[in-house]
């Protein structure tokens, strides 16, 4: 798997400077994602310990010199907030370094993710069509993960190294869920403007994240439900506010609801 990830850099780096700038995007993704979270993230390169996220980071930090000028004034405080927070962040990694004698590698192992936060200065670098790629390639890949997923339940078998896990009522409930699933459900009611495109990927996803069975997915989910029927179709929040206290107060007095529902569309 390192030499996939090495093979991907590489062309995320070759594609910064074609026209096919995308593929950086989609790169940086998969790299930090650890392929959607379906491999291990850590693997050696000769006697050295990465992750594959961390070629992510690297492929950001090495086309930040050769980044677009950004000149978009709405920007201007973000940029300068981050700014502030990156000369703090190298401040308290100086301090832990001298003061402590927190070694490089420790330093690196907990503020890596924090590298992601460089993007934001590249993202002039990319067209409004690079970024339209990119959403629309991982549309279909999370729309394709996610058929994926709902087999599983069909056809009682695992399509990764993840094990099933057994819920209250003996149904199975895989780990392996998409992993840009919500921020893809958003992408997919507010900018898709075919009706029956819409709902149908609306509903594939939506599927999966109640077989999913996790409460913070659930949430977010009719969150992002409520306010696209409130911005699309001007109801009333207080049409969706008793909705929405249906969903809560059956939670409490039948604190297996949403898990008896999941049991339902898998028997059924």
């Amino acid at each position: 798997m390192e030499l996939i990830s090495v093979l991907l850099f590489l062309i995320g780096l070759w594609a910064f400077f074609s026209k096919y700038k995308y593929l950086t995007l989609i790169v940086i993704a998969l790299l930090s994602s650890n392929y959607l979270q379906l491999s291990d993230p850590n693997f050696l390169l000769g006697s050295i310990s990465l992750q594959h996220g961390d070629l992510a980071l690297l492929l950001i930090f090495a086309t930040l010199p050769f980044r677009k000028n950004n000149n978009d004034n709405e920007l201007n405080d973000i940029r300068k907030i981050l700014f502030v927070f990156l000369i703090f962040l190298a401040v308290a990694m100086a301090y832990d370094f001298f003061t402590y004698g927190t070694t490089v590698m420790q330093i690196f192992r907990t503020t890596r993710k924090t590298g992601y936060l460089a993007f934001f200065f590249l993202i002039n670098s990319f067209s409004l069509r690079d970024y339209q790629k990119f959403i629309y390639f991982f549309i279909l890949l999370t729309l394709f993960h996610s058929i994926l997923y709902i087999s599983q339940y069909l056809f009682n078998y695992s399509f990764s190294d993840t094990e099933a896990v057994d819920t209250e009522f003996g149904a199975a409930r895989y780990r392996n869920i998409p992993y840009y699933i919500i921020p893809f459900f958003v992408i997919i009611l507010f900018t898709i403007s075919k009706p029956r495109i819409k709902y149908a990927l609306s509903i594939v996803l939506f599927i999966v994240i109640l077989l999913a069975q996790s409460r913070g997915a659930i949430i977010a989910t009719i969150i992002v439900l409520i306010l696209f029927f409130v911005f699309q179709y001007r109801i009333k929040l207080r049409t969706i506010g008793y909705v929405f206290s249906f969903f809560i107060i059956s939670y409490f007095l039948v604190p297996y609801f949403f898990r008896l529902l999941v049991f339902v569309l898998v028997t059924f």
